[in-house]
């Protein structure tokens, strides 16, 4: 599994992998949500985080899940927190399993 953080200058920040271990499996015997259907799932289950979180898929199909990062999520200083970083690497995991799995 890789993981790349990307920042950006605007206030927001994305985490990006691919789960490798999906590569021997052939694509018809996973199932594949697509970004709105995860997007739903967050509202449906998650909506204190949801409006927190804009998910894409790459036409390669790679996730990415990018943090809209508000006064809340910074540390003095402008820094974004470690909580806030966690929780992105949190909800994106969670939603690459997700995204293959199913719900």
């Amino acid at each position: 599994m890789s993981a790349f953080i990307l920042l950006w200058p605007h206030s927001a920040f994305s985490l990006v992998f691919e789960l490798n271990a999906y590569r021997q499996m052939k694509t018809d015997q996973l199932m594949q949500m697509t970004a709105e259907q995860l997007t739903h799932f967050l509202q449906q289950h998650f909506p204190q985080v949801a409006d927190d979180f804009v998910v894409h898929i790459s036409s390669d199909n790679k996730l990415s899940v990018e943090m809209l990062v508000d006064s809340k999520h910074l540390r003095p200083g402008g820094t974004v927190s470690g909580p806030s970083m966690f929780a992105l690497a949190d909800v994106a995991f969670y939603l690459a399993i997700l995204k293959k799995i199913g719900p």
